[in-house]
């Protein structure tokens, strides 16, 4: 098998990414754009990928959801990241979900604990669209007032797991969403109404 090329730009790319990252993170509901990659498996999306090239390493264990869990995507993340793939989801610092109407309820992943909240999962929630769909009503830290996230296609059952995610902080897990070259953070500190 073949492994897919990752960045053009590695060192300047990771760069971007990561400031991307930072910025979606800091401003929970903004959607920001990344650079694309070379080559990248099938279902992920390309900031799916540039996620996983940036942040993910031999010390960050990855869970991988049915849809995602492909031959092809395995080479890949363990050819560029030399991350283990796990398949217990409680065991992941990083998640990959390709498929979020078939995603495990958020307190299936690490949550932090009290002392150490750091310490659970980032899910990476490939979605169909962003800025179309339901919209849902943002607030809390990063955000002027509020700010408002249109999604498209999520499950009846996203918007509902996200707010008993937050009821959970310090705990819980943080959320990036990716559409294409796009993604937007939902960190647990983010307060969600209809």
């Amino acid at each position: 098998m073949t492994v897919m090329a990752g960045l053009e730009q590695p060192v300047l790319d990771t760069q971007r990414i990561f400031r991307g990252a930072l910025d979606a993170m800091s401003h929970p509901g903004r959607v920001v754009s990344v650079p694309p990659p070379l080559e990248i498996p099938e279902p992920l999306q390309p900031a799916t990928a540039c996620l996983c090239l940036t942040l993910v390493d031999g010390d960050t264990p990855v869970w991988l959801d049915a849809a995602a869990r492909r031959p092809e995507v395995i080479e890949y993340l363990r050819f560029h990241c030399g991350c283990p793939i796990v398949t217990d989801p409680v065991g992941s610092r990083f998640a990959v979900v390709a498929d979020p109407g078939a995603m495990p309820p958020l307190e299936a992943f690490d949550q932090g604990s009290d002392e150490y909240p750091d310490r659970s999962a980032t899910l990476i929630v490939q979605v169909e669209a962003l800025g179309a769909g339901v919209e849902a009503r943002l607030t809390g830290p990063g955000i002027d007032i509020e700010t408002r996230l249109a999604v498209w296609r999520l499950p009846r059952t996203f918007w509902p797991s996200v707010r008993q995610n937050h009821a959970r902080f310090p705990r819980g897990t943080d959320l990036i969403l990716t559409s294409g070259l796009s993604m937007v953070a939902l960190p647990r500190t983010t307060r969600v109404d209809d």
